[in-house]
């Protein structure tokens, strides 16, 4: 059975409207040259909001989008079930459990080190959504009464395959 190709980032968000091939391909150069990502690119350079290129992640990934401004979804937000040091270093929220599963929004789904690593210090099996890192961020700071966000792992997006995207 063929494998479906993934589309890519850049070839969503022109379709979507939101940018042009000429701006994509720019962001594209750029992001080589510089070491970025493309949807760092594309945001630093006004293009796109952060937002939307989460959005186009998660189209991407075929996994869901979470939007942490929506009271529903904040409401449905279950602290308690991971540490809260854990939430800030990795930039995580917890959505509640799925049956036996965890559901998390995280700021990087193609982190798959972190995947393991929660799989492991949770001792749970995990379902992500895909949330913006800033969003998250300003979550936990609400929650907790402020103070710095999450390091390294607070870059907007840790996966250097979607740097290499182009048109």
């Amino acid at each position: 059975m063929a494998r479906k190709l993934r589309q890519k980032l850049g070839e969503i968000l022109v379709e979507w409207g939101l940018a042009d091939a000429s701006q994509v391909e720019q962001a594209v150069q750029k992001a080589k040259a510089s070491g970025q990502r493309l949807g760092e690119a594309l945001v630093e350079a006004g293009v796109v909001r952060e937002r939307d290129v989460v959005r186009a992640l998660a189209t991407q990934l075929g996994i869901e989008f979470v939007d942490l401004e929506d009271e529903a979804i904040r409401d449905s937000i279950d602290m308690s079930l991971i540490p809260a040091d854990m939430a800030r270093k990795h930039l995580v929220v917890p959505l509640g459990r799925d049956g036996s599963r965890l559901k998390l929004a995280v700021a990087d789904p193609m982190d798959l080190e972190l995947m393991d690593l929660l799989r492991f210090r949770l001792n749970t099996e995990v379902t992500t959504a895909i949330a913006v890192p800033d969003a998250i961020r300003d979550y936990l700071d609400a929650g907790s009464g402020g103070g710095a966000g999450g390091g390294a792992a607070a870059s907007m997006f840790k996966t250097d395959s979607l740097v290499t995207d182009s048109v």
